[in-house]
């Protein structure tokens, strides 16, 4: 399969002006969501909601028990409803990971944040980045090209889809960037020692025997 290009200084700069225009904006993730796909949307929802967005984060299966921690867990719904101005997909590999959700606003996505490298890119901005250890870091990295400010909250989220999708930076995709990446959303406010013990060692008793 061909490299991916990782997207440019235009990309995100399109990306910018999509999100500054719009005032009403919803947010997707995959089904059967992990940590980083519950990390990267509602760390997405706490930083645009920071700069005044009306925000819908949305995933058309539950958020798994390892995740409930995370700031703003109880907003995530699987049936958002009114109009919007814009839509975002993050942590999808095609569209079809988006489940029903993904048929429903399928002609609706128009900035895709990824970092798999079978992502044909379905939106209108496709930010996807293969060296990217998560899509939380790819959200994390380019907080100042999307005019966003780091928050507190915003930080939480983002490490827990860090640490979960380099189990705790134990993968081969852990690079001095995720390394310095971590380092920033720590500063931000995010408990690190926290975020390990509870997106990888706590587990309900069904999980365990499983």
């Amino acid at each position: 399969m061909p490299a991916i290009a990782p997207p440019t200084s235009a990309d995100f700069a399109a990306a910018r002006k999509r999100i500054e225009r719009a005032q009403r904006i919803l947010l997707l993730t995959h089904i059967g969501p992990d940590s980083d796909a519950i990390g990267s949307l509602l760390g997405m929802a706490h930083l645009l909601r920071a700069i005044g967005k009306d925000v819908v984060a949305a995933c058309a299966d539950p958020a798994p028990d390892y995740t409930r921690f995370m700031p703003g867990i109880e907003s995530v719904t699987a049936n958002p409803s009114g109009t919007f101005d814009l839509v975002i997909s993050l942590d999808a590999a095609d569209l079809s990971r988006l489940g029903a959700l993904g048929a429903r606003f399928a002609a609706e996505i128009q900035i895709v944040f990824d970092h798999h490298i079978t992502n044909p890119g379905f939106g209108a901005v496709n930010l996807i980045d293969p060296e990217a250890a998560s899509t939380a870091e790819l959200v994390a990295a380019h907080l100042d090209d999307l005019g966003l400010t780091l928050n507190t909250p915003a930080a939480e989220c983002l490490l827990s889809g860090l640490v979960g999708d380099t189990l705790g930076f134990r993968t081969t995709s852990t690079t001095p960037t995720t390394l310095g990446i971590a380092q920033r959303l720590v500063a931000a406010g995010a408990n690190l020692s926290r975020t390990i013990d509870l997106s990888l060692h706590t587990r309900s008793f069904t999980a365990i025997k499983l």
